[in-house]
């Protein structure tokens, strides 16, 4: 009988976000034994639904006393351990004593995992763990994401320190992912070697993203966005192209759906372009509910700086909806031009709003790219290929049998 793949995420948050969480989900479904590790149980439904395993790893950016509490429990276990000699060589390779303890900190929890490979969802966090995996030889995987690659690293202050990470990690993983093949090309700058890439691109669950049977026409247009409120979401731009379509007379409504740091000056910029009553902010809001205005809106705005490439505008094309989209990221291998929705430039809200008024105009346009939009998400970006995709990865870099 052949032993289950076993997997080791490290650097989630809770809770996931969505789409590690689906990926997680659809590889305990397929039978691979996935552990994820959290300072704090998850909750009991989670588990059971994820069908996880959960390892405690305590966070190092707690309060001094229950670090110490935290270490004390830590050693208390890690000797009866047979790779505790191993951590101890490698605690002795850095010569600043907080360096060792942190050290010990962030790997003697991960002596409890027998695994067949790790996983690193987010690139930056591979350098604290590698040299561990690296000497117990467990092969390594980490993907590419869009900010990881065309934001981080260009930070005026921490963005050397960021493109050391980025070489480090991508150096000394076995594979790299890549959410995109433009994300990719971004990212050889930093040794993104094109023999350890495999690009994956991000997927729907289109049975649960899916357009409804029959939809009541809005008696206003319904353009929506779903995302983080922050800056390289560019939804100032967004803005703007609203005013536009207002003083040309549009009757519309644009929907927000998100929440984040920019929020105050998002709310500032409405105001001051007096655009309250074509502006519905509706917050941070769970997966099903997104789906339902999804279902009912009319087209999806991405104002987007930086991508890789947009689950927003996936799940929105999943559910039928035709995309206006910035030229950002790996967005053109999502969004064709003129079949799916429109590409404009990044930072250019005079074309936004001609191509959402072109869609305002012509109800037919939009049904017949909204069509070909659920086409290209079952064809090119289903869930089910995408966690077959992925375990081929794991498998192939594991050699497991």
């Amino acid at each position: 009988m052949t032993k289950p793949l076993s997997l080791l995420i490290i650097g989630l948050k809770w809770p996931p976000e969505t789409f590690l969480d689906r990926l997680i989900t659809g590889l305990t479904s397929r039978g691979v034994k996935v552990t994820v590790c959290f300072a704090n149980r998850p909750p009991k439904n989670w588990l059971e639904k994820s069908k996880c395993r959960w390892l405690w790893k305590p966070s190092w950016d707690t309060h001094p006393i229950n670090r110490i509490m935290n270490l004390i429990r830590l050693a208390a276990a890690s000797p009866f351990h047979k790779s505790f000699r191993t951590l101890i060589q490698l605690m002795r390779t850095t010569h600043n004593f907080k360096d060792r303890i942190r050290a010990f900190h962030q790997i003697s929890p991960l002596l409890n995992a027998d695994v067949d490979v790790v996983y690193f969802p987010w690139v930056l966090s591979v350098p604290t763990y590698i040299d561990w995996f690296n000497k117990i030889q467990i092969p390594s995987v980490t993907s590419l994401r869009g900010s990881m690659v065309n934001v981080y690293p260009l930070h005026p202050i921490d963005g050397e320190r960021t493109r050391q990470k980025l070489r480090q990690a991508l150096a000394e993983v076995n594979v790299i992912h890549s959410v995109s093949q433009h994300i990719f090309e971004e990212a050889r700058q930093y040794g993104a070697a094109p023999s350890k890439v495999h690009v994956i691109r991000p997927a729907v669950d289109t049975t649960i993203f899916s357009p409804l049977a029959t939809k009541a026409p809005n008696q206003r247009l319904t353009i929506i966005t779903t995302g983080s409120i922050m800056w390289r979401k560019g939804l100032e731009y967004a803005l703007l192209a609203m005013r536009q379509l207002a003083d040309a007379g549009l009757n519309f409504d644009f929907q927000i759906i998100g929440d984040g740091p920019e929020k105050a000056r998002i709310l500032y910029t409405i105001t001051d372009l007096g655009l309250e009553d074509h502006i519905t902010m509706l917050g941070k809001l769970p997966p099903s509910s997104v789906r339902q205005h999804l279902q009912q809106a009319d087209a999806f705005l991405l104002s987007s700086l930086s991508e890789g490439i947009s689950n927003a505008v996936l799940e929105a094309m999943a559910c039928g909806l035709p995309v206006v989209t910035t030229d950002c990221g790996g967005m053109r291998e999502a969004v064709t031009d003129g079949v799916e929705g429109f590409v404009v430039p990044v930072r250019d809200p005079s074309t936004m709003a001609e191509k959402l008024s072109s869609l305002a105009q012509d109800p037919a346009l939009r049904e017949r790219m909204g069509k070909a939009a659920r086409v290209r998400i079952l064809k090119d970006f289903d869930q089910n290929n995408q966690v077959a995709s992925f375990i081929e990865l794991f498998t192939k870099v594991s050699d497991h049998e």
